[in-house]
């Protein structure tokens, strides 16, 4: 956009002018899509505030991505990777492959406190989708593949007080104290762990390029 130019002063063409300039830098087609929206919806509130008359970015088309950007990883995999992960990263993967969280955030989040063990069942806190009406926790059982993972962290790390069961069932976040143990016996970066425990399992990581890590954050 024009250096100094009101709001009130953009149009069509300097809405259309801006996603070619993006398009111009090479920026991902992701990216751009989510650049535009965000433009769109800034301009469509202008409107309802009386603010311009009409929303330049309206006629500006994008497109998604078409780029697979997720991977199916067997289970086998898992099962290998497993073997040769720590107490840590076992609770990580075991939640996002077996339990279906979204990592890092739901996994971040989850307490001993959220384990009903008698119901084999867990309460799991969802950040992300916690301003929506309804949402904020949702309840899933503790699948097979998943029990023994808890019953061991639990052993290792666990507490039996009051304190060791409000603690979260992985390594910490802005959203709980996390497993205090778990963080501060096993500080691994964050990237050379796993990539220590594939190497360990003699698994190729997917090319990081052709990969996006969400969360799915």
């Amino acid at each position: 956009m024009p250096e100094g130019i009101r709001i009130n002063q953009i149009t069509a063409g300097h809405a259309k002018e801006f996603h070619e300039k993006l398009k111009a830098r090479g920026i991902a087609t992701t990216t751009i899509y989510k650049r535009i929206q965000f433009a769109r919806q800034f301009m469509h509130d202008a409107v309802d505030w009386k603010i311009i008359d009409e929303n330049p970015f309206s006629k500006v088309r994008t497109q998604r991505s078409t780029v697979k950007v997720n991977e199916f990883v067997p289970r086998e995999v898992v099962d290998k990777l497993m073997k040769k992960a720590n107490p840590v990263w076992k609770v990580i993967l075991g939640l996002s492959r077996y339990g279906g969280l979204r990592t890092p955030s739901e996994t971040l989040s989850l307490r001993w406190d959220d384990i009903d063990w008698e119901m084999n069942r867990m309460s799991i806190p969802e950040p992300k989708v916690e301003h929506h009406e309804g949402r904020g926790v949702r309840s899933c059982p503790i699948f097979p593949e998943l029990r023994p993972i808890f019953d061991e962290a639990f052993e290792i790390f666990g507490d039996k007080s009051e304190h060791g069961r409000r603690s979260a069932v992985s390594c910490g976040s802005q959203h709980g104290d996390g497993l205090e143990k778990l963080e501060s016996t096993h500080r691994d970066d964050a990237t050379t762990a796993p990539r220590m425990s594939l190497g360990s399992a003699a698994i190729v990581p997917f090319d990081a390029g052709q990969q996006t890590n969400r969360t799915t954050t």
